[in-house]
């Protein structure tokens, strides 16, 4: 059980993205960086985990266009 990581909850919700809150201190996959058990994500990594099509789309219009669509 000790290796199980879990999110407890999040907080600083935003346009960009929020913070996940974590059971323990933890890396990211793929990276080098320090253990947190706080991590901010980015609404367009958490797409790009969940769904097959999303898009890479950062321009505005771009992303307008997608939603009124």
């Amino acid at each position: 059980m000790s290796k199980e990581v879990i999110i407890t909850g999040f907080s600083n919700v935003g346009k960009q993205g929020l913070t996940l809150h974590l059971n323990k201190e933890t890396k990211t996959i793929g990276s080098n960086g320090m253990a947190t058990k706080e991590r901010w994500v980015s609404w367009d990594k958490i797409g790009k985990a969940l769904f097959v099509d999303y898009t890479d789309k950062v321009e505005v219009a771009d992303r307008d266009k997608l939603r009124n669509g």
